[in-house]
């Protein structure tokens, strides 16, 4: 019976998420994270946990950490989730998962995926990247329309310094931008460079508003010549 309680003691047993690895995450993006573009920015800030698991997350007495730092792929991470679902790790598994199928092109599974995350995990601490990532997905699969209201949403629900709300709100210029509302676009960027002046972030609006003011020059252009006898 002793032998048997002292292998139940050493069943391995889910680690969780610690604040201080959350925080590097954090801090790493705040530093490098400003240069990332759509689509991307999910993924390194996903990189970034999965490292934190494959440092911390070795020992025998953590198999799913183990489990999900050595996952590479759709079938890995589907894998992780269904071994470990009640794990700390299940919730960073789906996110990988969603950005693993976003990467293939695999949009409707992506967006079921993050539906899925935010309606399991409504308090993680990667909720807002989950929101963040199905909104970039809306837009990879040009559903634009909902893509811009998912980002607006998602702006108006972060506060100014967090350290997702440019990429937000930088994806509503961008679902405008791609549906053609270029004086809505040019005003999203002006907007974003004037609350973001100085910063890596406004070089990016400042690069995508010279591309809307050149499409409002020519569809102006373009007016004048089909009004003039």
């Amino acid at each position: 019976m002793a032998e048997d309680q002292t292998k139940q003691d050493e069943t391995p047993q889910p680690r969780p998420v610690h604040s201080e690895e959350l925080a590097q995450i954090r801090e790493i993006w705040e530093a490098y994270g400003r240069s990332v573009v759509t689509g991307v920015l999910l993924a390194l800030v996903l990189i970034l946990a999965l490292t934190v698991y494959r440092q911390f997350g070795q020992s025998k007495r953590d198999q799913a950490a183990a489990a999900l730092g050595n996952a590479e792929t759709i079938e890995d991470f589907e894998s992780v989730l269904v071994r470990f679902p009640r794990s700390a790790s299940a919730p960073i598994a789906m996110l990988a998962l969603g950005r693993a199928q976003f990467e293939a092109s695999s949009f409707e599974d992506a967006l079921a995926t993050y539906a899925r995350f935010k309606q399991e995990h409504p308090q993680h601490p990667m909720r807002q990247a989950a929101e963040l990532a199905h909104a970039q997905t809306l837009e990879a699969a040009g559903r634009l329309e909902e893509a811009k209201d998912a980002f607006r949403e998602l702006a108006q629900a972060l506060s100014a310094d967090h350290y997702l709300q440019p990429a937000a709100q930088l994806g509503i210029g961008r679902s405008l931008e791609q549906l053609g509302r270029w004086q809505e676009a040019r005003a999203a960027y002006e907007d974003f460079i004037a609350e973001h002046a100085d910063t890596d972030w406004a070089d990016q609006a400042e690069l995508a508003l010279r591309f809307v003011q050149r499409a409002i020059a020519a569809q102006q252009q373009a007016e004048a010549e089909t009004a003039s006898p």
